[in-house]
């Protein structure tokens, strides 16, 4: 598997969630972000363009209690890191 990186804002939102009690929250989240390692389609089913992302990002939406969240990823010197995660009304 290859190594993802983690921004510092989305390693904050897992170690809120953690502590907060959301432990199976804080696993899914955690199983889509391995898929990015993984290569998974399942981590590139939703891509955003625009001027925010010139070079595009991928978003991985995970469902949990009735909301949805995303992670949001890109490439940093050919290396997938994670820029965010937080959840969303949009998907």
């Amino acid at each position: 598997m290859r190594e993802v990186k983690i921004s510092p804002e989305a390693n904050a939102v897992l170690d809120d969630l953690w502590h907060r009690g959301l432990d199976e929250l804080v696993e899914l989240l955690e199983d889509a972000i391995d898929w990015i390692g993984e290569g998974d389609s399942r981590s590139r089913a939703h891509r955003l363009e625009g001027p925010d992302f010139p070079d595009g990002a991928w978003v991985i939406a995970v469902r949990h209690a009735g909301d949805t969240w995303i992670v949001v990823w890109d490439h940093l010197a050919d290396v997938p890191a994670v820029r965010g995660i937080a959840r969303t009304e949009v998907f």
